[in-house]
């Protein structure tokens, strides 16, 4: 009965010591995938806002579309 003990003690230490390493091993490498960075181009031109527009450059934008592809007239 007591080797039976022993045995079951050993397998069960094996087992949280492999669980335990597995546990550090996973941490690990999501840290690592993680951790990285990605570098995105910038852009370096003004995009316009028609609310900060005026009227005129409003309407120099709309021809500006509108020779460019049909599109519907100006809302």
């Amino acid at each position: 009965m007591r080797l039976a003990l022993k045995i079951a003690g050993a397998l069960l230490s094996i087992l949280i010591l492999a669980a335990g390493g597995t546990y550090v091993w996973a941490s690990t490498s999501s840290a690592r995938i993680l951790s990285r960075t990605f570098e995105a181009h910038t852009v370096t031109f003004m995009m316009p806002y028609a609310q900060n527009m005026t009227e005129v450059e409003l309407e120099a934008l709309w021809t500006c579309l509108r020779s460019v592809s049909p599109m519907p007239s100006r809302p």
